[in-house]
């Protein structure tokens, strides 16, 4: 089954052949819904091109392979929802994007532009000496890829999901700012984002979570194995408080597990940093933990209260007014009687002595309706005598409570 985040999957055109797109690329026009899929992009320049609604490569669970991007430059793009979902990237180039112009024997050089993507899919992708620098992003999906031996210096990322992803060789981060993303299990071999490339995490920020990792549209949380994912509901109180606790958890284990790698590569500042957020997160989840526990405890004690008042209205309703638990006790103790696997005529005097009960008044035996007032009689003992254990227990709870003058 194929998953094709972000992009708006309506009216895409689709190219079957490398040389339509070289046409469109020697326009040099915006290219808008698009599908590139079919077609081998090895050596290609889209340099300070601008692309909107444009499949490179979806990720189908039934294909093994990734498809091959080798060499392509993507400087100065301009990317807005566009898919590269399970692709293999090797030597592309998504550096800012600057171009010389020559006049009058002098050569001048246009400020440069940097790449821009936002909603962008690289889920499932591989990088290898792929360039980044200065890279602006917003709102990206890199879930379960990996990068190995990539330059992301003064990268700027918003919004960006690395759940699951590696970095490897000498992929570095510096000068790069990582602001409201996820790093839940990513790993990094040598170098690795420092506190200060960190601005804040995801999980920290419950409304922004919310709203961009859980109701997205068209961001399909799929793992490799083609399950989505289940993320947890936040509708209601009660959902609400569930994702909190889940969120201010994670944010607790991706700031230790920070704070560990840190300190195995003798940075202890960022250790400590690292170590002093994970305990406010690790506070915070406890905090919430506690509170879910009230809620529980508040819910309960109403739900008893509730009881206790409705109960006894409900018997004394039903038994004319008097005491609740004597007729409760009667009660049961007939239709107790009445269950048993006795002569139909004594079930039927029994019911007889309760009122009239259509379907149930049957004349009875003489040696019957002895029997009836001696039950009747032994009933009404047996209340009398729950009566009593009532107010006896009643008198010896309100005299152990302390009188307040």
């Amino acid at each position: 089954m194929a998953h094709i985040s972000f992009v708006e999957k309506n009216n895409l055109t689709v190219l079957k052949s490398r040389e339509e797109l070289e046409k469109l690329l020697q326009l040099h026009k915006p290219l808008k819904g698009y599908d590139f899929s079919l077609i081998d992009l090895k050596d290609l320049d889209f340099s300070d091109f601008e692309l909107e609604d444009v499949v490179f490569n979806y990720f189908d669970v039934g294909r093994k392979e990734r498809k091959e991007i080798f060499n392509v430059n993507f400087k100065g793009c301009t990317m807005n929802r566009v898919s590269f979902a399970h692709c293999s990237f090797c030597r592309c180039n998504f550096d800012s994007y600057s171009e010389k112009l020559n006049h009058e024997e002098e050569e001048i050089t246009e400020d440069p532009h940097p790449t821009n993507m936002s909603e962008c899919d690289f889920f499932f992708c591989e990088f290898e000496n792929c360039r980044f620098k200065n890279t602006k992003m917003s709102v990206v999906d890199f879930r379960y890829s990996s990068f190995t031996d990539c330059s992301m210096g003064c990268v700027k990322v918003q919004y960006g999901d690395f759940y699951m992803t590696a970095f490897h060789g000498t992929t570095n981060f510096l000068d790069s700012v990582f602001s409201l993303c996820s790093l839940t299990n990513a790993t990094f071999d040598n170098h690795c984002l420092l506190m200060e490339n960190i601005d804040r995490l995801i999980q920290e920020d419950y409304e922004r979570y919310i709203k961009i990792f859980i109701r997205k549209k068209n961001w399909f949380k799929q793992n490799p194995c083609g399950n989505i994912s289940k993320l947890k509901n936040a509708n209601g109180k009660d959902g609400k408080l569930e994702v909190k606790i889940y969120i201010s958890k994670e944010a607790k284990f991706i700031y230790t597990t920070l704070s560990g790698l840190y300190s195995g590569k003798g940075l202890f500042r960022d250790s400590n940093k690292a170590y002093s957020k994970a305990k406010k997160c690790e506070a915070q989840y406890y905090k919430l933990l506690q509170q879910k526990a009230l809620q529980r405890k508040a819910y309960r004690s109403w739900l008893k209260n509730k009881f206790r008042r409705v109960v006894p209205v409900f018997i004394m309703r039903i038994g004319y007014g008097y005491n609740p638990w004597p007729v409760m006790a009667l009660l049961m103790m007939v239709w107790f009687v009445e269950a048993l696997p006795w002569n139909n005529s004594l079930a039927a005097s029994i019911c007889n002595s309760m009122g009239p009960y259509f379907g149930k008044i049957e004349k009875l035996d003489p040696v019957l309706e002895s029997l009836e007032t001696l039950l009747i009689g032994f009933l009404k003992v047996l209340s009398s005598v729950l009566a009593f254990l009532k107010t006896l227990l009643i008198f010896r709870v309100t005299s152990k409570t302390p009188c307040l003058n």
